[in-house]
């Protein structure tokens, strides 16, 4: 999870973490797309109708929306981690039917938040944020719920296979049904009624509030978070994801702004290979999430902000084929990363589902590079810090 503010609230801290940004690599897995809705759109601003964003009327139906994902629910893990099975899977799907009802729900939000998440991954590791130690655990990667299938940490080795009511639990507790905080909270927070509401509670859900602006796109964590979502929810798989994390916050929102083009023809989602931070590979970037508040008391810590003095002279392209990789900036965008080099001249800031050697791969660094220029990093290089930003490059 990214830093982001820190909320203090009388009875919990609410926290929601990353699960998600992908990795690339030598082995790759073909996504078959087909379907017309299966492209991205940027969207930018407040999250309203007016302002472009899709009405409910324009989401795909439940049905739909749970088959066109059913392939990656079934390769989301990597790793080392095992796959879903049928059964878990089925899990999954009973889990988002017993959270819509207890939290009064759109079954079809808490889907498009599983995808974004975690690729729903049922033994996806749960992630603690650099620095702060915020710990988000399970499919939806929620704030310290109880149900998860991979915490050593906290005393839960990989569970194989990782039980129904536990599958259950992760998706109740990331609703907000059997935890403090989730969805249903997010949406309270929201404070308004209309179609927004879902995009404002996605921001709210990865970032602990909406930028005072009302911009979805400004704030800390995952900028392109709500236009992610809204996508998904629209139909989006495996098409190329448009949204760009430095500059979507300058992105106003319009009516009828015009369509991204389709990326509708088979794409390959590079697989990782080595020991990653998560073993979720949705078929995007998948964001972090951070707490926010119920209401409380917002007390700004240090919050991310991507880089304004351009970047360094590595791609920055950092979509391909659906596979989501964090952008190299001249300025780190997140807490160093230990034993980095003082005379750093680029950064990649890590993303849920990366190792050293995607990293160092999908940029074409020479080998060791990570550990090279960052002493902190273990031999093998299982110690980096999800959210915080690595040297990659010292002139």
């Amino acid at each position: 999870m990214v830093a982001a503010p820190l909320i203090f609230v009388a009875s919990s801290i609410f926290g929601l973490s990353q699960a998600a940004p992908l990795t690339p690599f030598s082995h790759f897995t073909h996504y078959l797309v087909g379907r017309d809705t299966d492209s991205y759109k940027v969207y930018g601003g407040d999250g309203t109708v007016a302002q472009g964003w899709p009405a409910i009327s324009d989401w795909v139906d439940y049905d739909s929306m749970w088959d066109a994902n059913s392939k990656l629910l079934s390769t989301s893990c990597t790793s080392g981690i095992p796959s879903n099975s049928k059964k878990e899977i089925a899990a999954i799907k009973a889990g988002i039917e017993e959270a819509a009802k207890g939290a009064d729900m759109d079954h079809r939000f808490i889907l498009a938040i599983i995808m974004q998440e975690s690729g729903g991954c049922v033994r996806v590791n749960t992630t603690y944020s650099p620095g702060d130690g915020i710990r988000n655990p399970g499919l939806m990667q929620d704030f310290n719920g109880k149900h998860t299938c991979n915490d050593p940490k906290k005393g839960t080795p990989m569970q194989n296979p990782c039980k129904d009511e536990t599958i259950k639990g992760m998706v109740t507790d990331g609703a907000g049904v059997t935890n403090d905080g989730g969805l249903k909270q997010a949406i309270e927070n929201s404070k308004v009624t209309d179609d927004s509401k879902y995009y404002k509670a996605a921001r709210i859900y990865n970032s602990g509030a909406v930028d005072k602006s009302g911009n979805l796109g400004k704030g800390g964590a995952t900028h392109c978070y709500a236009s992610d979502v809204a996508n998904r929810l629209t139909g989006w798989v495996s098409a190329k994801r448009l949204c760009e994390e430095n500059t979507i916050g300058n992105v106003q929102g319009k009516p009828g702004g015009p369509k991204s083009p389709s990326n509708s023809t088979t794409t390959a989602a590079p697989k990782p290979t080595g020991t990653g931070i998560s073993g979720a590979i949705p078929p995007t970037l998948v964001p972090t999430s951070a707490p926010f508040s119920n209401g409380t008391t917002v007390i700004p810590t240090e919050t991310v902000v991507p880089s304004t003095t351009g970047t360094a002279s590595l791609p920055t392209d950092t979509s391909v084929n659906g596979a989501g990789v964090g952008t190299i900036t001249s300025q780190p965008v997140g807490p160093k990363g230990q034993g980095a080099v003082k005379n750093c001249k680029a950064w990649y800031t890590v993303k849920s589902g990366d190792n050293c050697e995607s990293i160092e791969n999908f940029y074409g660094l020479p080998r060791d590079t990570l550990k090279k220029f960052n002493t902190g990093l273990d031999k093998k290089c299982t110690n980096l810090e999800l959210g915080a930003s690595y040297c990659v490059r010292d002139r």
